[in-house]
C-alpha cells in the first residue's frame, strides 16, 4: 500500500496479519524521498515494527474469523540508509506492558491496560544501550509519560 505526499514522496506500508490471522497492522514502512517507482529510488528511512497479542476471546462467538486482541507494539526498529554503501544506522526502542487482567469465557491470559513497565532504547548503531527507562509509565489518556523513577531520562512516547 503506498501514500504520495503533495511534494512527492512515497510513502509505502507492508501490513502483516499477526500470526496468521486477519488482523492487520504495518509491520514495515518505507519512507522514500520521491517515487519508489523511480529507476533509482531512495530510501529515506525504513520502520520496522514487532507486536505482542493475544488470541480474541471473543472469535468464539463470531463468523471463525480469527482476529488478535491486546495488540501492542515491542520493538520498533527504525534503519536508515548510508549514502553509497549497503550499511544501515539502525535505532531500536523495546517496549514491555503490563499484564493486567484476565477474559472470561476462558480464561485468556495477556490482557493488557497498555501500561508501560520499561522502555529501552538504543541508539544508532552499534546498539548500546542509551537508556533504561525503567517504572516510566504512559498514562492513557493525552498519551503523556508520568516520570515515576529519579533514573527516568528519556520518556519516548510512540504516535500511535
Amino acid at each position: 500500500m503506498g501514500v504520495t505526499d503533495p511534494a512527492g514522496n512515497d510513502t509505502i506500508r507492508v501490513p502483516t496479519g499477526l500470526s496468521g490471522s486477519c488482523s492487520f497492522y504495518d509491520t514495515e514502512v518505507d519512507y522514500y524521498k520521491r517515487s519508489s517507482k523511480a529507476t533509482s529510488p531512495v530510501l529515506l528511512r525504513k520502520v520496522l515494527t514487532a507486536y505482542s497479542s493475544t488470541q480474541n476471546p471473543f472469535d468464539q462467538y463470531g463468523d471463525g474469523t480469527v482476529t488478535r486482541a491486546n495488540v501492542v507494539p515491542t520493538s520498533v526498529t527504525t534503519e536508515w540508509p548510508i549514502p553509497n554503501s549497503s550499511n544501515y544506522l539502525v535505532s531500536q526502542v523495546q517496549t514491555d506492558y503490563d499484564n493486567s487482567f484476565t477474559f472470561y469465557p476462558g480464561p485468556l491470559s495477556g490482557s493488557t491496560y497498555v501500561r508501560v513497565t520499561e522502555e529501552r532504547v538504543y541508539p544508532q548503531t552499534p546498539l548500546e544501550l542509551m537508556s533504561s527507562v525503567e517504572s516510566c509509565r504512559r498514562a492513557t489518556l493525552g498519551r503523556m509519560c508520568m516520570d515515576i523513577s529519579a533514573h527516568c531520562r528519556t520518556c519516548i512516547s510512540s504516535k500511535a
